[in-house]
């Protein structure tokens, strides 16, 4: 909300707040003086009836803004309740899913970024991951060559044997992360 809208907002409830006050200024005032009888009872029953249209619509206003406030956290905890789960998963290395809001929602443009985001790091990472997979089974192959071959020359070995070692250590850091299967990805939350 800009701060325009909740200024305007606070400036109409201040004007009606005093005019429902100032209803019952007067007729308190002449209770409360030393005017006749007649005038005073008169002023009595106009603050009774003031009374009895006060109240329900105060009543009112106080059912409508709860029913409007519960409306408006709504829109925000089960966004962030969504974004929650997201993050737990996420924290643990699955970058599979996405978080889904309805357009609606104050926070589904935060939803759309963290979402290309996650696409574009999930897609960098399974190219390292093809990639891997490839230098690993041709360094392997290499290798496996060279010792069914005969004599390699032992540094040579040692080499190819440590390439084999590191895209091994690479496969592991890789495994930690959960990724999409080429289907697409898990969801967290709604969709738009």
């Amino acid at each position: 909300m800009e701060p325009t809208e909740q200024g305007q907002r606070r400036h109409w409830i201040r004007i009606f707040g005093r005019m429902g006050a100032a209803a019952f200024v007067i007729p308190a005032a002449k209770l409360a003086s030393s005017l006749p009888l007649d005038v005073r009872e008169e002023a009595a029953v106009q603050f009774l009836a003031l009374g009895g249209v006060f109240w329900p619509v105060f009543i009112g206003l106080i059912m409508g803004s709860a029913i409007f406030s519960i409306s408006l956290a709504r829109r925000f905890v089960g966004p962030m309740d969504r974004l929650r789960i997201f993050c737990s998963g996420l924290a643990d290395g699955d970058l599979s899913s996405r978080v889904r809001l309805r357009s609606s929602d104050e926070l589904h443009p935060l939803s759309v970024l963290i979402n290309h985001s996650l696409d574009r790091l999930e897609g960098g990472l399974l190219e390292v991951r093809e990639h891997q997979i490839e230098a690993q089974d041709r360094l392997e192959a290499a290798l496996e060559g060279l010792r069914s071959e005969g004599a390699p020359d032992r540094q040579t070995l040692e080499q190819l044997e440590e390439a084999v070692k590191r895209t091994r250590q690479l496969a592991e850091v890789l495994g930690r992360f959960q990724l999409s299967d080429p289907g697409g990805a898990s969801d967290v939350g709604e969709r738009a």
